[in-house]
């Protein structure tokens, strides 16, 4: 049996980077990251600034034609790692979402089974991405006529976590967006940065 809180979630105070055009950045300014139940400080997190988003937004910009050319395979083949590295981590993942919650260790294992769930829906929908063909015969203009519609990425999506599931709902942003062949600027929501950037 698990341990309620893994090693990793019990560790030193973690100082909490951004992500952003594939490198971790460490922010100007940084707040503290409280376990709602304990007081305890278990992290520092960046307070991104006005410069932090205008380059995660040029580096979503300048990324989205090549994810949006990306095969449905290929972007269903990502999720579908992503699932299999959310198992493998599945217990970290918790510990990390019950300090910052607050949540019994038995919800936050809860929320990272759901999580797993997001992703693998989403890497089923990357492969079901589809058009309309829609018969235009309604009227006499348009017998023998037909209509195509086509679905394409969006470009760049901006998602929004709020705290009270941060890792499921961070998933509900970001899978579906690279499922779609988007690129994604993800905000944590600041009472649980910690998991979101795990």
């Amino acid at each position: 049996m698990a341990a309620a809180f893994p090693s990793s979630a019990k560790s030193a105070v973690t100082t909490v980077k951004m992500l952003i055009g594939g490198e971790w950045r460490e922010g100007a300014n940084t707040y503290e990251v409280r376990d709602p139940y304990r007081g305890e400080v278990i992290a520092h997190a960046p307070e991104s600034s006005l410069a932090d988003l205008n380059d995660a937004l040029a580096a979503a910009t300048a990324a989205k034609s090549k994810a949006a050319a990306m095969p449905g395979y290929e972007r269903a083949a990502i999720l579908r790692k992503v699932a299999q590295l959310l198992v493998a981590r599945a217990d970290e993942i918790a510990g990390i979402v019950a300090r910052e919650t607050g949540k019994a260790i038995s919800d936050a294992r809860a929320e990272v089974v759901r999580s797993q769930d997001t992703v693998l829906l989403s890497a089923e929908e990357a492969i079901r991405i589809q058009g309309e063909q829609v018969p235009l015969d309604g009227s006499p203009m348009g017998a023998g006529k037909l209509a195509l519609l086509l679905r394409f990425p969006v470009g760049v999506v901006a998602g929004i976590t709020p705290f009270n599931a941060p890792f499921n709902l961070a998933c509900h942003k970001f899978a579906p967006a690279l499922a779609a062949g988007n690129t994604i600027v993800l905000k944590a929501p600041p009472q649980s940065p910690w998991v979101v950037s795990k």
